[in-house]
């Protein structure tokens, strides 16, 4: 068993235990996708913009859930695409001064 299997595993054991439910799957919530199945990196991106599932995966917020599924993310979206812009030039400029230590 791989690291992630055993990760994966270990997730869905201790949402059973705390929730006393079966850990839900990608096929019982399509339409968050957000469970141990999917790897979502922007949730922590979207943080800084208050617009994430980042709080929702780590425990249950169903207020929170609500509020997110209620509300257009496209401006948040927009928003992580300026920052992902913003970072990929930072990472140009920063490799253009970079030299190599030897």
């Amino acid at each position: 068993m791989t690291f992630d299997q055993e990760r994966h595993e270990l997730g869905q054991r201790l949402f059973q235990e705390v929730t006393g439910q079966p850990a839900p799957t990608a096929a019982s919530t399509p339409f968050m996708e957000m469970t141990v199945d999917h790897v979502h990196e922007e949730i922590q991106l979207l943080a800084m913009d208050c617009s994430t599932m980042l709080f929702e995966s780590l425990t249950l917020i169903p207020e929170w859930r609500d509020y997110y599924l209620a509300h257009d993310q496209t401006p948040h979206y927009r928003y992580l695409r300026t920052m992902l812009q913003a970072l990929q030039q930072f990472g140009r400029s920063a490799l253009q001064g970079a030299t190599l230590l030897r």
